[in-house]
């Protein structure tokens, strides 16, 4: 579990770290651009709102999906082995009982 909680708040760190870059990045060019047009200023801020917000998703979706999967695989697996373990038991109940009844 604690696997999964470090990479999920790595994940969440670097979604921060994309979020502080792009404000950082806005702050700039509107600064930059506050001269020029206003306009241009908006489109810019949008853009930038607009592809921040398709990456936070991204990111998200992929964490999730790759959680799932792990869960997914972990769960399958976890039942191979109680299914081998309850077969291998039987067979070996099978035969204790075969040879007892053998013996006597």
């Amino acid at each position: 579990m604690s696997f999964w909680s470090n990479s999920l708040s790595t994940t969440l760190v670097v979604v921060v770290e994309e979020v502080v870059v792009v404000v950082v990045v806005v702050v700039v060019v509107v600064v930059v651009v506050v001269e020029e047009e206003v306009v241009v200023v908006v489109v810019v801020v949008v853009v930038v709102v607009v592809v921040v917000i398709i990456i936070i998703i991204i990111i998200v979706v992929v964490v999730v999906v790759v959680v799932v999967v792990v869960v997914v695989v972990v769960v399958v697996v976890v039942v191979i082995v109680v299914v081998v373990v309850v077969v291998v038991v039987v067979v070996v109940v099978v035969v204790v009982v075969v040879v007892v009844v053998v013996e006597i």
